[in-house]
């Protein structure tokens, strides 16, 4: 059964009652890393880190493949440090689903079966036996949307007391990245350099988030956005050399052109071009406030709609192709960037 992002939390708190197994799969390592950890402490409430360790048992699904008895042997024996147990399977993938099946038939319902793996697409054999099997779960974990990052920030600095003003959280929650756990290490930070009860600004996030992939970012939107060729491809050759996300880079795209035309509507409504950006939520830093008033005035409405579909497509390609996102990126952004240049003529 897939779980939906609403009823992750709720499946985990009653990861005792509801599973037999869980699946937790996706291609954002520090999320997947935080739902098992979230997942090891429901089933064994109230004990310490050390207890906790003995009582998870791993393998790897290799080392099942080669030899199916050590499952059902572990499934069978009894815990030392518990009378509960997990069984941790690493790496999975379809070539394990016969050996799951048995299991299923001979389960233990004193042991949790929690299996981790990578991206796995909808024609998965892993993915379906799950998905179709009644105490069976799956959690999927990619990357984190701008809403989600925005609410993480937004609650782990209320929890230390910490106020952030609306311009810097914007710039805070452009610049973090999509991985869970390196957003989550970069607002830990953020709460170190204020101290409970404190007060971030804006050039307080930038002293500690102000990092050359982000600016690059920025440029690189600014670049394509303006038709300039050039620019484009050599700031997309260097993000491409840090092993930038290529999702990160579309949200990135997808995230100025929205503002753009929420901009240009404004006008168009004969709304003064300055005082929107003036007032525009959420809040533009000064220093983008120019480049941001040259591409709303570089873009037609019809353009920006066009340019937001086929960005909105490539997010989703992107999203299911796994190996081919760099190229989904590449030529997506030439597109724009080639749109933008019809400008000029």
């Amino acid at each position: 059964m897939k779980i939906h992002n609403s009823q992750i939390n709720t499946t985990i708190s009653n990861v005792n009652s509801q599973s037999l197994a869980i699946l937790v799969y996706g291609t954002d390592y520090g999320l997947i890393s935080e739902k098992i950890a979230d997942l090891k402490n429901a089933y064994f409430k109230n004990k310490s880190s050390n207890q906790l360790e003995k009582s998870v048992i791993e393998f790897n699904c290799h080392d099942i493949m080669k030899e199916p008895q050590l499952l059902f042997d572990e499934a069978n024996s009894i815990s030392l440090f518990s009378a509960k147990k997990i069984i941790k399977i690493n790496n999975a993938n379809d070539s394990i689903n016969k050996i799951l099946e048995s299991y299923f038939e001979k389960s233990d319902p004193e042991s949790l079966l929690l299996l981790q793996s990578d991206s796995l697409g909808p024609s998965s054999t892993l993915r379906k036996l799950f998905e179709n099997h009644r105490t069976a779960k799956i959690i999927a974990c990619y990357s984190d949307d701008i809403e989600s990052i925005d609410s993480l920030v937004g609650s782990m600095l209320k929890n230390e007391n910490i106020s952030i003003e609306p311009d810097a959280k914007t710039a805070f929650v452009e610049k973090l990245g999509l991985d869970r756990l390196v957003t989550k290490t970069e607002i830990e930070k953020a709460i170190l350099f204020s101290s409970p009860g404190g007060h971030l600004n804006y050039q307080d996030i930038i002293s500690f988030v102000g990092d050359q992939t982000s600016i690059n970012l920025e440029k690189l939107s600014d670049a394509a956005l303006l038709g300039d060729f050039k620019s484009t491809l050599n700031i997309l050759a260097r993000l491409e050399k840090e092993d930038t996300q290529s999702l990160q880079i579309i949200k990135v795209l997808l995230r100025q052109l929205q503002t753009l035309y929420n901009i240009k509507i404004s006008v168009i409504n004969r709304l003064n071009i300055d005082n929107v950006i003036n007032n525009f939520k959420p809040t533009i830093y000064f220093k983008r406030k120019p480049h941001i008033n040259k591409q709303t005035r570089f873009w037609s409405v019809h353009q920006i709609i066009k340019a937001l579909k086929m960005l909105s497509k490539a997010e989703r390609e992107c999203k299911s192709s796994g190996t081919i996102q760099k190229t989904i990126a590449r030529q997506v952004i030439i597109s724009i960037c080639l749109l933008a240049s019809k400008n000029k003529a």
